[in-house]
């Protein structure tokens, strides 16, 4: 990539890879890939692009240099943040255990007249449920509902996995049934019953 990528914009799907290689093995080298997105502007300097590649070095566990890349692409680039970035920016503080970070993001979307996704939810859990921790995790899942979403059953499964090993399954099934976690469910399956195959 490094001899040809002066030819000309690289394929975003080409990029992808190299961004892989590089936060897997160099991930002080992704600047070269900002340079490059830079330098075909009307081509790679999207949300679409900038996205992706936040997605790969979130996945890696490289949050602080995702964090960068982050204000790189929203200050310098001027790549405004879309849904899925946000989405891609929760799950990868929630995957390192960072709430205030997490917390800071909702507020920024709600600041934004945005709303959370599924998915943004449904990363955000993923990655609290990763560090064990219940009660960050039962609260996303709890704002997931009161915004009509539905719940992975992963996503409960985990949950309770978490809560029985910190001796907590009677207080956080608790906490979720007191917050209509499970009303929800039987309202989804009295309309899937009640609709004809």
């Amino acid at each position: 990539w490094r001899a040809v990528q002066s030819q000309g914009p690289t394929q975003v799907e080409t990029l992808k890879i190299v961004v892989q290689a590089l936060a897997s093995s160099q991930p002080e080298a992704l600047h070269e890939v900002v340079d490059h997105m830079a330098a075909h502007p009307t081509i790679l300097s999207c949300p679409r692009v900038a996205t992706a590649v936040l997605d790969i070095v979130a996945r890696t566990g490289h949050v602080r240099t995702m964090e960068e890349l982050s204000q790189i692409f929203r200050q310098k680039m001027r790549i405004p943040l879309t849904p899925q970035t946000y989405d891609v920016l929760l799950g990868g503080y929630a995957s390192v255990g960072d709430e205030k970070k997490v917390q800071e993001l909702c507020d920024e979307v709600r600041a934004a007249n945005q709303k959370l996704t599924a998915r943004g939810y449904s990363l955000t859990i993923k990655g609290f449920l990763k560090n064990s921790m219940g009660d960050a995790a039962l609260q996303h899942v709890v704002a997931m509902r009161k915004a009509g979403f539905y719940v992975p059953p992963f996503a409960v499964t985990q949950l309770f996995r978490v809560a029985c090993d910190t001796g907590r399954t009677v207080e956080i099934f608790d906490r979720a049934n007191a917050n209509g976690v499970f009303e929800t469910d039987r309202k989804s399956t009295r309309l899937n019953s009640s609709h004809p195959r």
